[in-house]
């Protein structure tokens, strides 16, 4: 895990790492990914604030559903990402990556489903970045990702979805999949120049869903049907043996 090197920013982790604790990780860097602080939580929330010389502070929570036997999908969520500019005009470098192992559900032919959106309000903030959702089916924690991500040779994206900040944005992209279980999640935001007036309120959030294709009704309807058709041919044959 690398830690933030910077002379003066100021780094404050809301949870506490343990070794026992789930492997959900919130990774921030504000220098492109030249550095990263790690943050772990419980095993469905992890949050993590990363301040600079300048006060803006990065606020992130991340969420996941893998431990949560009842859940039929994969989900992993950056829930929200609140910049708050400081007392001076910024301009950052940022990655922020969510991401999680260990996930058993769906099996399959399966949808990755990738969805950003981003508001900003009370002061100018611009910049143009990706958002990337990562299935990783050798189950490594960033497996795949863009940025400081782990190698893996067995990954599965919707690609990157460039956007432009603006006071009001989204997108979501879906491609399919076959999933294979145990398998991690990981997505990532990338901002390689986040410029944040003094006093600005930006927020971004980010989700990756992994479902089942559900089998076309067609199917449905002939597999519905093929009991009926088997106990029809039965009283067919019963019919010609009792004629004969």
């Amino acid at each position: 895990m690398k830690k933030l090197a910077v002379l003066g920013v100021l780094v404050t982790a809301l949870t506490c790492p343990s070794p026992a604790q789930a492997t959900l990780t919130v990774r921030i860097s504000i220098d492109g990914g030249a550095t990263f602080t790690d943050f772990t939580g419980t095993a469905t929330r992890a949050e993590g604030s990363v301040t600079d010389l300048a006060g803006t502070n990065i606020d992130v929570i991340g969420r996941s559903n893998s431990t949560i036997a009842s859940a039929s999908d994969a989900q992993i969520s950056q829930v929200q990402i609140n910049i708050n500019g400081g007392g001076l005009a910024d301009v950052l470098a940022l990655v922020v990556a969510v991401s999680d192992t260990g996930f058993s559900k769906p099996t399959g032919l399966s949808t990755l489903t990738s969805s950003l959106s981003g508001t900003n309000a009370a002061a100018p903030v611009s910049g143009v970045g990706t958002f990337n959702s990562v299935v990783d089916y050798n189950n490594n924690l960033f497996g795949g990702v863009l940025v400081d991500g782990t190698v893996s040779g067995n990954t599965f994206s919707t690609g990157l979805q460039p956007f432009t900040i603006t006071s009001s944005f989204q997108n979501t992209v879906a491609a399919n999949t076959v999933a294979a279980p145990p398998f991690s999640m990981s997505n990532e935001f990338v901002i390689g120049a986040l410029t944040i007036g003094s006093g600005a309120q930006f927020q971004l959030t980010g989700t990756s869903t992994l479902s089942n294709v559900p089998a076309p009704p067609a199917l449905l309807l002939a597999l519905t049907g093929l009991p009926v058709l088997g106990i029809g041919a039965w009283f067919r044959r019963r019919k010609g043996q009792i004629a004969g």
